[in-house]
């Protein structure tokens, strides 16, 4: 059995993937400045020529600029991550234009597509009031932009190699943000802060505690499941590292969506994994609880704030509070269950979309989740290498949490958590895509397989 080659750097891309980030960040100033025409032409013109000269450097680079760059750092109306989409887009339906029998179309993109319809339509249904602070987001901005990003991803995944740079760079980006957030939280408790910087919201990057908590939440089952499955150094180390910063960061976010998404995270992982499998992950499980409890009940006072919280929405009941929004919600959704009846504050994605919108965006989304289910059930049973095999579980596992939180809050209302998800659906999809045509250009059979089905899956292939 081999493990997965390391892939040789290409610093090609490398070094327009730094100037892609520096161009993005002085632009960004520039306009945050107020200085609108200096540079920004310039920079806005290289950094698109970078994305068209390889569209997948406008990918990589936008794990940076959603997660470290402000949305109000805007050139007109374009934020630096709407400009990497676009780039990319543009680049890619220019490919496709000239290779129309390179363009593949995913069966998730039917229901999804036909949820974000729905969501355009209730736009104009409730117009400017859709959008406001009482609803929260805006869904058909933020779905649509999500699901581009899929087609993005399973279309520029195409080789090994790409997914490999796609987990990296993410990881990277990951790490940086992590690390950054931590060591201002340490110093604001030094400085006499209870609950520290990130639940005060007084990081750099002006974001709410819960809507990052739901992110790192949702992703903590791929960053257990990679360190614990690959044995290729260079992605396992990052991945090592950005496990154990979220779980720091959630330790120490004083967010209950931080501390239950540690459950849960956990415990789908679990859920999905063979029995020998788990039996590995128990370990490792282990001690990242002893961090959690110190991070959480010694070092900060988060765990008591949490309890706290959680006994003041008990103690008001169903008269104020979360409960509340919940019943009311219910109570709009029960009007009209097909369409829905009404905007207003819900404090759950799936009550809320269920309040606006009712059963005609609820049915096609929940089929678009239970495609993206059945893929990566089907994946599950084929003999993949480890990293295909640890994405997909991972995947899984975070599709699973990402329902519940969805449920209790409301994790796709935010921009950063709907485009990870997405994202990395695109990869399930394109590792689906390479299997199913028989490509294996992605997944690579000869290599080690990762789970218990894999192996046996591969033995009954071979037999």
């Amino acid at each position: 059995m081999r493990s997965m080659q390391i892939v040789p750097v290409p610093i090609r891309e490398v070094l327009a993937l730094v100037t892609v980030l520096l161009l993005a960040f002085y632009v960004g100033q520039d306009v945050s400045l107020g200085n609108y025409v200096k540079v920004s032409l310039l920079a806005i013109a290289v950094m698109v020529a970078l994305v068209f000269w390889n569209p997948r450097l406008g990918l990589y680079a936008f794990f940076f600029t959603a997660i470290y760059l402000p949305f109000h750092w805007r050139v007109s109306k374009l934020s630096p991550s709407s400009m990497m989409i676009g780039g990319s887009l543009f680049a890619l339906a220019a490919w496709l234009a000239l290779r129309p029998h390179e363009l593949r179309l995913s069966r998730i993109l039917i229901p999804a597509g036909m949820a974000a319809l729905v969501a355009w339509l209730n736009a104009m249904r409730y117009g400017p009031v859709y959008g406001c602070a009482v609803c929260g987001f805006n869904t058909p901005y933020i779905l649509s932009e999500a699901l581009v990003l899929f087609f993005l991803t399973y279309h520029l995944i195409r080789e090994r190699r790409q997914m490999w740079w796609c987990l990296l760079v993410f990881g990277v980006a990951l790490v940086g943000r992590n690390v950054i957030d931590i060591v201002l939280t340490i110093f604001s408790f030094r400085a006499g802060s209870v609950l520290g910087a990130i639940r005060q919201e007084e990081l750099w990057l002006d974001s709410a505690a819960t809507t990052e908590s739901a992110w790192r939440s949702m992703l903590l089952p791929l960053l257990l499941v990679i360190p614990a499955m690959l044995r290729d150094r260079i992605v396992r180390s990052v991945f090592v590292l950005g496990l154990l910063s979220s779980v720091i960061w959630l330790a120490l976010s004083a967010t209950r969506t931080g501390i239950v998404g540690l459950v849960l995270g956990a415990a789908f992982l679990l859920t999905v994994l063979p029995a020998r499998e788990r039996a590995r992950l128990l370990p490792i499980l282990s001690v990242l609880g002893l961090i959690v409890v110190f991070g959480a009940a010694v070092y900060s006072e988060t765990w008591a704030h949490v309890l706290w919280k959680t006994r003041q929405d008990l103690e008001v009941g169903i008269e104020t509070g979360r409960l509340a929004y919940w019943l009311s919600a219910w109570e709009a959704f029960a009007k009209n269950p097909l369409w829905g009846s009404s905007v207003g504050t819900s404090h759950s994605y799936f009550l809320g979309t269920g309040r606006y919108m009712g059963l005609a965006f609820l049915i096609p989304f929940f089929v678009a989740m239970w495609v993206i289910w059945r893929h990566g059930a089907w994946l599950r049973r084929q003999p993949l290498d480890r990293l295909s095999w640890a994405v997909v579980v991972g995947m899984q596992g975070g599709l699973l949490a990402a329902v519940v939180l969805n449920f209790l809050g409301t994790t796709f209302q935010g921009a950063v958590p709907a485009f990870f998800f997405w994202i990395l659906v695109g990869i399930q999809e394109a590792i689906y895509m390479d299997v199913k045509r028989g490509r294996f250009a992605i997944v690579k059979p000869e290599a080690e397989y990762g789970g218990t089905e894999g192996r046996e899956a591969s033995a009954r292939a071979s037999a």
